[in-house]
């Protein structure tokens, strides 16, 4: 029996990130596997990503959730 494939096409949006406010994201578990060098360094500066915005919303997500924990226990 023959398995029918269909292609699934997925579009990815990014947020371009320059330096310094890319370099928290750095930190962050995942920060490789979901980002991508930005190499007009004339355009963008030397240290500037693209990150994946689905990317972003879950660590903005994780990042709020922290912050809260963080107020709760002060």
């Amino acid at each position: 029996m023959k398995a029918d494939f269909k292609p699934i096409l997925m579009t990815m949006y990014y947020k371009l990130i320059p330096w310094p406010e890319v370099q928290e994201l750095m930190e962050r578990e995942g920060f490789q596997e979901h980002s991508s060098l930005a190499y007009e360094t004339d355009k963008f500066g030397s240290q500037a990503y693209f990150i994946e915005l689905q990317w972003l919303k879950q660590i903005n997500e994780l990042k709020a959730i922290e912050d809260e924990m963080e107020q709760t226990n002060n």
